[in-house]
């Protein structure tokens, strides 16, 4: 039986968890090969073993890592569909945020990325086709008592 996807290859970023595993999970019921990718192997598997292990590839590793983003881009070259879902977020006030949490989610949710998006688009512009899907994070933070008027006159 043909399914909308049937013979198209996604590669799924952050798909661990969340709106990552729940893509690879769709994809893949749509007929996609998948190849799923997050840091947490354990949960991969999870993955794996609820897709039925037939048509799904899991790949564990950190997109932080140029080397392993470059490694599951050749691995990933005649893929179809790129679902980027990876990233990190803080869960705390913002006052209470440190740099190093501003970093950290700057280098996975925009760098790395960036990095894997350009990656697997170039043999995405060579094979002529492909479509690239980057989930974003939006987030609302509410500063008590942290509004300064300023008044230039």
């Amino acid at each position: 039986m043909s399914t909308p996807l049937s013979g198209k290859l996604a590669l799924v970023t952050g798909a661990s968890a969340g709106i990552g595993r729940a893509t690879a999970l769709a994809l893949a019921e749509a007929g996609a090969r998948i190849i799923a990718t997050g840091r947490r192997k354990v949960e991969l598997e999870s993955l794996a073993r609820q897709c039925g292990g037939a048509g799904i590839e899991i790949v564990a590793g950190d997109l932080n890592d140029a080397r392993f983003a470059l490694e599951l881009a050749e691995r990933a070259r005649s893929v179809d569909i790129l679902v980027n879902n990876a990233g990190i977020l803080k869960y705390a006030p913002l006052l209470d945020m440190t740099n190093s949490d501003c970093e950290d989610m700057f280098r996975t949710n925009v760098l790395a990325s960036f990095r894997i998006t350009m990656a697997v688009a170039r043999s995405m512009v060579e094979l002529r086709r492909g479509h690239i899907i980057v989930m974003s994070r939006l987030i609302n933070r509410t500063i008590e008592w942290a509004f300064l008027s300023c008044d230039m006159s």
